[in-house]
């Protein structure tokens, strides 16, 4: 998370607290690209889709359907769907970033190495 914040808002983590609040840190962290490295980590590989790949993959599926309906042939099974990162066989969302708990402050400073004085 600290590079992404360098990287993308060169705003620097140790500013916590001393220019940098909570309630911004959240709104950056918020507003990250499906690029950085802390979207990749929580949402895995269905951070390289965008609406523009699900829409594409969309149009595929739907003129193999459509070359399977014409092609006439008894018994054939219908095409799979491309797959789509992030989601199981079923088409669940199985990357979502679902957290049991609110983290405390204290852990999260602990997380990202912030020392209180």
């Amino acid at each position: 998370m600290e590079a992404d914040l360098q990287r993308f808002y060169e705003v620097d983590l140790r500013d916590l607290g001393r220019g940098l609040s909570w309630r911004r840190l959240g709104v950056l962290v918020a507003g990250l690209p499906r690029e950085a490295a802390t979207v990749r980590a929580l949402v895995g590989e269905a951070a390289d889709w965008g609406a523009t790949e699900h829409l594409l993959a969309a149009a595929v599926d739907a003129l193999h359907a459509a070359n399977w309906q014409r092609s006439g042939k008894k018994g054939s099974q219908r095409p799979k769907p491309l797959r789509r990162p992030g989601l199981d066989e079923s088409g669940r969302d199985v990357t979502r970033y679902r957290p049991k708990r609110a983290m405390t402050i204290d852990e999260i400073d602990a997380l990202i190495g912030l020392e209180r004085g």
